[in-house]
């Protein structure tokens, strides 16, 4: 050792002062943040779920609730009407103008009209076979 050196003292151990409340508002925020976190996660896949039927969907399950037998033949000549056009494709666009056209003229009748069997029997043939 040189002479020069000079030994430096070892500091006594001092109390540090810790500031709790700086922890303290931290743990709060984290759980705070994960708590909502978890809500959102929860939350969107409800949201996803709940989506809006499309109007094909709603005209599927209109033609499908169509009470034929005993429903007043008007309302159920204009629904059928109203709902197979939004739920026509490329493959029963043929068999639903032929319908349309056979059925034309009872819509457009003053008096109260009754469907006979073959009208009632078309009807419930194309919603049976052509929209599933």
């Amino acid at each position: 050792m040189e002479k020069n050196e000079k030994i430096l003292d070892i500091m006594p151990y001092l109390n540090i002062e810790i500031n709790y409340i700086n922890y303290i508002w931290l743990l709060i925020s984290i759980i705070v943040f994960i708590v909502t976190l978890i809500y959102l996660i929860k939350k969107i896949p409800q949201k996803i779920q709940k989506k809006e039927p499309t109007s094909y969907e709603i005209a599927i399950k209109n033609l499908n609730n169509l009470d034929i037998e005993n429903g007043d033949a008007k309302e159920i000549l204009y629904e059928f009407t109203k709902n197979a056009k939004l739920c026509t494709n490329e493959f029963n666009t043929k068999k639903l103008e032929i319908i349309l056209n056979q059925i034309e003229h009872l819509k457009y009748q003053d008096k109260k009209i009754v469907l006979d069997r073959k009208v009632k029997e078309m009807l419930k043939g194309y919603i049976k076979d052509e929209l599933y």
